[in-house]
């Protein structure tokens, strides 16, 4: 069957469901801050809003910490 990035490839094809509710879990219920928005939000400008001024946040971080 072959490999993808060194790991074996998974036996059955992951539906898209399968894959959302793990990182919809994960973004709700983490502690980094603005995240649980995104997944709370109803309104697809306003998610894009929220992700926008989260990743805006998190490059001023890394800018800071270098």
């Amino acid at each position: 069957m072959g490999e993808v990035f060194g790991f074996p490839r998974p036996q059955k094809e992951l539906t898209d469901e399968e894959v959302r509710y793990p990182v919809y879990r994960f973004l709700a219920n983490t502690s980094g801050h603005g995240l649980g928005r995104i997944t709370r939000t109803r309104s697809g400008g306003t998610r894009t809003f929220w992700f926008f001024l989260w990743m805006v946040c998190a490059s001023i971080l890394i800018y800071q910490a270098s």
